[in-house]
């Protein structure tokens, strides 16, 4: 049958908001096809021997995401994308070269994931005010999504693409889920969106559980609304196949992941100045994850001030009570609850849908139940800034079209104009990281990557005087004195460096004992050629030759 005119016309209109979404974010991000590859990514990316070789690629499914690590990730469809791609892609290297094609990969998810918003918002907003004000939340929340600079990170950095292919898989399979009624052949494509989020990043083992919420909401209708709803929507058959599809695929994945990467992992590895928590006692291994709660809402309303690291000495093992981070993580904590008992007292099935996403998102990432691998990360908000996003368009969609559409020009042009100045900076690695260690003076890590950086670019002078700074700032930590005494061993100044390697070794505690014995060897070698060549200028050589370890 062809669709009327005024059909067609309502389709179009419906689709406007994720078009329109798309657009923006691929608009935004073009700028990153000149972005190179950054900090993780020259690890994974460019030295990870699995990727380069695809006799090796059935690895990524049978060992962990990053061998090595403390923390046992298993992310086995982002590392295939990121092997074929790098077969594809054929020379790479830490100058850049081949790296557009990861990045061009990385944008087109997120301009899927902002139309994916846009009508996930639509869908859910208009199901209790109308399509027009569905029309309208999803216009806000897919743009606000498109342009939002705290997914700068996730975007602009290649081997974050979990984060956006997993908020495709969740945010696709949740917009089948609300759409239309279920009906088998839904049911199979949301198991496989399932499979996508979860084989992408951990976040995607919370699916099932949103469809549950989803499913619970209808209790907050009448009985004889919540029979209509329960027959026309979630049919018996095509509710019973979900069920046991989730069931199979859930347990399937934890089967295989348990024997793969399992998800317990020695919290004795991990490093103090990454996760400061490690170290919390007390009261402070329960408050500290609320402090960094309110850092998220700050980033989340005003993304000024961005960062690649939030660790040590951004943030403590104990809580600041002269910062206001705390007390905006404890008021949002109360603001929660506020809008859910309003949210089930007037029977809005997609605010309280959005705030149980949004609290098991954050949930999952904010040290609480169990320590993860950080702290906190912009990149962490990928997904659950579409939920937050949603419940802000919910109260915006009911404005007047005038209003709503000079504040959303505000938002949009300041948000985009945040995205684009902070994803060029992704060109230049020693750029970003001195953008970020003057912006986040307290950051210890983004002060030694650009010390790194510049090393690596043979800019000692420069490496020197960064790491002079960072042993003032930052003198607890023994990497900082090993890194020193490479730098000052290559400069030759070879007394310094063994000052530096002392220093290491007083502050050595369980991160990477080998660095300053291999910094010892080094030293050796430095000095005996040091001798060598002084021998040599000064007549026959009795000099032993060049040593290849420490006596």
């Amino acid at each position: 049958m062809i669709p009327s005119p005024a059909q067609t016309q309502r389709q179009l209109s419906a689709w406007l908001p994720a078009i329109c979404a798309a657009a923006l974010a691929l608009a935004l991000y073009a700028i990153d096809l000149r972005a190179t590859y950054i900090y993780d990514d020259q690890w994974i990316v460019l030295r990870d021997k699995r990727l380069q070789d695809p006799s090796r690629w059935g690895e990524l499914w049978t060992d962990a995401y990053f061998p090595g690590a403390p923390d046992h990730l298993w992310r086995p469809l982002t590392s295939t994308t990121l092997a074929v791609q790098t077969w594809l892609a054929g020379k790479t290297d830490a100058l850049g070269a081949g790296a557009w094609q990861f990045h061009l990969f990385n944008i087109l998810t997120h301009v899927i994931a902002s139309a994916l918003t846009a009508e996930l918002a639509r869908r859910l907003i208009a199901r209790r005010s109308g399509e027009r004000r569905g029309i309208a939340g999803g216009f806000i929340a897919g743009l606000l999504f498109a342009a939002h600079p705290v997914h700068v990170e996730a975007v602009a950095t290649i081997v974050n693409r979990g984060e956006t292919l997993c908020a495709i898989g969740v945010l696709a399979a949740l917009g089948v889920l609300v759409g239309r009624a279920l009906t088998p052949a839904r049911a199979v494509v949301i198991a496989a969106l399932f499979l996508l989020a979860v084989l992408s990043k951990d976040q995607g083992i919370l699916l099932p559980t949103m469809i549950v919420t989803w499913w619970l909401t209808v209790w907050m209708h009448g009985r004889a609304e919540r029979g209509r709803i329960e027959a026309t929507e979630f049919p018996r058959p095509a509710k019973m196949t979900l069920l046991l599809l989730m069931l199979f695929c859930t347990s399937g994945y934890l089967l295989v992941r348990e024997s793969v990467a399992p998800m317990a992992w020695d919290r004795y590895f991990l490093e103090w100045v990454v996760n400061p928590i490690v170290r919390a006692e007390g009261a402070a291994r329960w408050l500290v994850p609320i402090e960094i709660l309110g850092r998220y809402v700050g980033l989340l309303i005003a993304p000024i001030h961005l960062s690649l690291d939030y660790g040590w000495r951004v943030t403590y093992w104990t809580v600041r009570w002269d910062q206001p981070w705390i007390y905006i993580g404890l008021g949002a904590i109360v603001a929660w609850a506020a809008g859910m008992i309003a949210a089930i007292r007037m029977r809005d099935r997609a605010a309280a849908f959005s705030l149980v996403c949004l609290a098991m998102l954050w949930g999952l990432v904010s040290n609480i139940p169990m320590l993860i691998g950080t702290i906190m990360g912009e990149r962490l908000l990928y997904l659950p800034s579409a939920f937050f996003l949603i419940l802000l368009a919910i109260p915006l969609s009911r404005l007047p079209a005038g209003p709503l559409a000079i504040m959303l020009a505000v938002l949009l042009t300041l948000a985009s104009v945040r995205t684009v100045t902070y994803a060029r900076l992704f060109e230049n690695r020693a750029r970003l990281y001195g953008y970020v260690a003057q912006s986040q003076p307290d950051s210890m890590q983004a002060h030694v990557m650009w010390a790194v950086e510049l090393h690596e670019r043979d800019d000692l002078t420069g490496a020197d005087r960064i790491m002079r700074d960072v042993r003032r700032r930052f003198p607890e930590y023994s990497h900082v004195w090993s890194y020193s005494a490479l730098v000052a061993m290559e400069m030759g100044r070879l007394d310094e460096a063994e000052r530096y390697l002392d220093e290491a070794e007083k502050w050595l505690g369980k991160e990477s004992p080998d660095l300053p014995r291999g910094l010892r060897d080094k030293l050796f070698n430095y000095r005996a050629a040091a001798a060598a060549a002084a021998a040599a200028a000064t007549g026959p050589s009795t000099a032993p030759a060049t040593a290849t370890g420490a006596p």
